[in-house]
């Protein structure tokens, strides 16, 4: 059985194969193909031609089936004769990882290791088990709980944030104080059956806190975090956070962050509403009781102290506090 390989494009333009090998080599178009150093050792290869995205847009195509199952086509073709199978793209941590992780999946291995590193193309992963007949693994649904306050500016670019992030499975819960007409608009204009809008009966001018365990209950997901509209994400948090929870099966997962209140300073994990999510069993065994601006970091110290050691740490600012 051959052994898998991803490699970047100086990788496999600079150094040695790791043998005589069969090569898929991915680039965004013919030009950037790459010129294998090592073509001594090349028994075989593939070029396909598409970009490192998710969706298509003018000259930017995304992976299809056909594409995947070319690739499938030219591995098992070559797998019985030829010891190693190297995928390779650009950077080697995107398009060739995906194909890594996808062909080891395949085969019976465990492709969590590279899946978890979080940069592997989803899009081309999940065709590829497609063309195999195999089904892609189920991925936890992830619920956000979001206090609106501002301007629908602000509500919408959060929304945007959390429609860009690489993980699919989720839902918005966003929340207002009494009826918010512009808040409605946003929800409608997105048309997206993930985004829901919870609004109150009557407007207190207390916005979030009152509000957030309404919030809670409404949620669906099987993983639960909390947020405000004027706060952002980068496109890995979801995919992170639930990534470490699934590695160390703790309850809760907390992420470093960029915080306001401290001039944009790197903040550890663990310090503000936003920068976690947790199993929906915790957030049973802690509700949301509290109404005054501080009790955030009130209820943050409850849910530590419910989770006890069944905390994850991913120490990276992946949540931004505006």
């Amino acid at each position: 059985m051959a052994q898998f390989h991803a490699y970047s494009l100086p990788q496999v333009e600079n150094t040695a194969l790791p043998g005589p090998s069969a090569v898929v080599c991915m680039a965004d178009s013919p030009s950037l193909l790459a010129s294998i150093k090592d073509s001594a050792n090349v028994r075989a290869r593939l070029d396909v031609i598409f970009n490192d995205s998710g969706d298509d847009f003018g000259l930017v195509r995304s992976p299809t089936i056909e594409d995947a199952r070319r690739i499938l086509e030219f591995v098992r073709a070559n797998e019985a004769a030829v010891p190693h199978i190297v995928f390779q793209c650009q950077v080697g941590i995107g398009r060739s990882l995906a194909a890594y992780a996808a062909l080891v999946e395949i085969q019976g291995g465990d492709p969590k290791p590279a899946l978890r590193q979080g940069t592997h193309n989803r899009v081309l992963h999940r065709k590829l088990l497609e063309a195999a007949g195999r089904a892609a693994r189920a991925e936890p649904r992830v619920s956000l709980v979001v206090r609106v306050k501002y301007a629908p500016d602000r509500m919408a670019g959060f929304m945007h944030a959390i429609q860009r992030q690489r993980y699919d499975n989720w839902e918005l819960v966003f929340v207002t104080d009494g009826p918010n007409p512009g808040a409605r608009a946003v929800v409608e204009a997105a048309a997206d059956p993930r985004v829901r809008l919870l609004e109150t009966g009557k407007a207190l001018g207390r916005w979030g806190h009152p509000h957030r365990q309404a919030g809670i209950d409404a949620a669906t997901g099987d993983l639960i975090g909390l947020s405000n509209d004027d706060n952002y994400y980068v496109p890995g948090y979801i995919e992170q956070m639930v990534n470490a929870l699934e590695e160390s099966g703790a309850d809760i997962a907390f992420c470093a962050m960029l915080h306001s209140y401290w001039g944009w300073r790197p903040i550890a994990p663990g310090n503000d509403v936003g920068s976690w999510i947790a199993r929906r069993e915790l957030l049973k065994r802690t509700p949301w009781t509290g109404d005054t601006f501080f009790y955030d970091a009130e209820f943050l110290k409850q849910l530590k102290a419910n989770a006890g050691t069944r905390i994850a740490v991913v120490d990276r600012p992946l949540f931004i506090h505006n």
